[in-house]
């Protein structure tokens, strides 16, 4: 009955809620690399901090890298995210004509120079993007302030001050003060909505806008 079964699953899956093909996942031994090849950097990081301890720091804050009887050893969240890192890096790779989005909990690495805005999430593009044009700026500054628009309203804007956004959370959170409030009040109440917009975003910040502005400065006929 399985072996008639299942050809009948795959058929309703096409053009259904399922992809038509399925991705291809990591296999045992691409996650054995992968163990490898963090160890194997983590232990090259690890040494240049030793070796060089008045140069910046190599081994990422709360990562959890030491040697135990001469071996590297590892543990902790921000190894196991690294470890998880490259796993998707294979996912992403072994897949090249599927499209890849990511809500983010966890900063990945590889991802940045691949990442641009996609609504609430982000898209990891094919190539890595040599830089933000001004149509991916105005669309995802657009897309969000709609979005305010929604939930605290659409008031917020490059000029506002620091003391404004306090004076607001002030009024409308500590002393219940609704007035002139454009938003939604359901939203003021949903401590769980507020906490994932502000995580959304903050991590669209921090991994897109943030990350790029620390790279230098190509000059203008030097881009792609």
């Amino acid at each position: 009955m399985l072996e008639e079964a299942y050809p009948d699953d795959i058929t309703k899956s096409l053009g259904g809620v399922y992809p038509d093909t399925e991705i291809i996942t990591p296999t045992p031994e691409d996650s054995q690399m992968c163990f490898n090849d963090y160890l194997q950097d983590a232990q090259r990081r690890l040494q240049h901090d030793t070796e060089f301890p008045n140069e910046p720091r190599q081994i990422k804050p709360n990562e959890d890298v030491h040697v135990e009887n001469g071996r590297v050893s590892v543990s902790g969240q921000v190894a196991v995210m690294s470890i998880n890192g490259l796993l998707t890096k294979v996912i992403f790779d072994k897949n090249p004509d599927h499209e890849f989005y990511v809500e983010e909990s966890f900063p990945l690495d590889w991802m940045y120079p691949y990442l641009t805005p996609f609504g609430v999430i982000m898209k990891i593009n094919r190539n890595p993007v040599p830089e933000l044009t001004q149509d991916i700026l105005d669309k995802d500054h657009a897309f969000w302030s709609q979005f305010s628009r929604r939930t605290i309203g659409n008031w917020i804007t490059y000029d506002t001050s620091v003391k404004e956004v306090c004076d607001f959370a002030e009024k409308v959170y500590l002393r219940h003060d609704f007035k002139g409030f454009t938003g939604d009040r359901k939203f003021v109440r949903d401590d769980d909505g507020q906490k994932a917009f502000s995580k959304l975003r903050s991590s669209i910040a921090a991994s897109i806008y943030q990350w790029r502005s620390k790279l230098p400065a190509t000059p203008p006929s030097a881009r792609a």
